[in-house]
């Protein structure tokens, strides 16, 4: 069986400002049908290295393993996503902050 193809995707909205600095809310998350997440073991995010604990894994199949975090600009977010036959897929993603976060979440 061919490898799943996996995108990401996210979401962000502004929080008030620190120290003059426009923040935002984000979440980035798998965007694959319930097929192809089922298949998913974990996904492993690397942020970029200013974030306190930038290596951070989501298990949650539920919520898309999705990660949330907040901060002041955007950059390139490398996920590991860990397949339960073994196999892992790097996929780098560009983390949008002009995404806006839907009503019903």
């Amino acid at each position: 069986m061919a490898a799943p193809k996996l995108k990401l995707s996210n979401y962000a909205r502004p929080e008030p400002q620190s120290g003059g600095q426009n923040y935002y809310r984000w979440k980035v998350f798998v965007d694959a049908p319930e097929s192809v997440m089922a298949e998913i073991k974990e996904v492993e995010y690397t942020l970029h290295p200013t974030f306190p604990d930038p290596v951070r894994t989501s298990r949650d199949r539920s919520d898309r393993f999705a990660l949330e975090a907040s901060g002041w600009g955007e950059f390139t977010i490398l996920a590991k996503v860990r397949l339960k036959d073994g196999s892992e897929q790097a996929v780098p993603y560009w983390l949008d902050l002009h995404k806006p976060w839907p009503e019903a979440e």
